[in-house]
């Protein structure tokens, strides 16, 4: 019996090598495998619009309090309604799902992630320049995209 054991054929030596890289290269995945499915400018975009939309929705709740009041800390306040968040992504095309996806990605590689954000940071400064400096001033420069909806005033006239 023991005989029987020992003749049991092997795997061959240069299978377990072959075997151990294709594991490890399937472990570590491709380095694009969590990319979002979003693309860049339609994310910066969004996030320019859902800040445009949450400044806007905190400055309504400081008009209906005391506006003496020091500003809460982002902690404290109420984040906006799901049901806003989710008509500002709709319009770009984008879920809550896809935009957590996107964020997460980001958190992972942050040096994308501050690009990303200075590109949000920027859309907002050319916006709020096209808003206070127009054309009825004098200044011809216009972004190249419409305000957001979000940026303009509760009845939607804007541009």
């Amino acid at each position: 019996m023991k005989s029987l054991l020992s003749r049991a054929p092997s795997p061959p030596r240069s299978l377990a090598p072959a075997l151990l890289l294709t594991f490890a290269v399937a472990a570590c995945g491709s380095p694009f495998s969590d990319a979002p499915s979003v693309a860049d400018s339609t994310l910066v975009s969004a996030l320019a619009e859902l800040h445009l939309a949450d400044a806007r929705s905190q400055r309504r709740r400081a008009d209906a309090t005391d506006r003496r009041a020091p500003p809460l800390a982002d902690s404290l306040r109420t984040p906006l309604s799901p049901a806003v968040r989710d008509s500002i992504l709709a319009r770009y095309g984008m879920t809550s799902d896809q935009l957590r996806a996107a964020l997460t990605y980001y958190v992972r590689h942050p040096e994308q992630y501050t690009a990303l954000y200075g590109r949000v940071v920027d859309t907002l400064s050319a916006e709020r320049k096209a808003l206070r400096f127009g054309p009825e001033r004098g200044d011809d420069a216009r972004p190249e995209r419409p305000t957001p909806s979000a940026f303009r005033g509760e009845n939607g006239a804007g541009e």
